[in-house]
């Protein structure tokens, strides 16, 4: 199954206002040893953890400025580099939740 991360079908814009979220720099593939990351909103489903993403929509300054204090609070983010798949389609990211072995 394909999760193209749109938490529960929604936009960002308005899963923004219906779930807990946070601007994060996620770990998307491996160029010759280096991290090639993607900078996303990611989701919560539980309060906690955050599960689903989907790229971010920084139009503003002060978002700028919020993705940026997060992430290097937060640093990389490896959860879907290490429990799934990426893959493009059309120019979207996809990722594809696999089980741990």
């Amino acid at each position: 199954m394909i999760d193209r991360r749109k938490p529960a079908g929604l936009t960002s814009f308005f899963a923004r206002f219906m779930m807990k979220w946070k601007y994060g720099l996620i770990k998307i593939s491996d160029e010759d040893g280096e991290d090639v990351c993607e900078l996303v909103e990611l989701y919560s489903d539980d309060g906690e953890n955050y599960t689903s993403f989907c790229r971010s929509r920084i139009s503003s300054i002060k978002e700028l400025d919020a993705a940026s204090s997060t992430i290097k609070k937060d640093g990389i983010n490896y959860y879907f580099w290490e429990n799934g798949v990426f893959s493009q389609k059309d120019g979207e990211l996809l990722w594809e939740k696999t089980e741990k072995v």
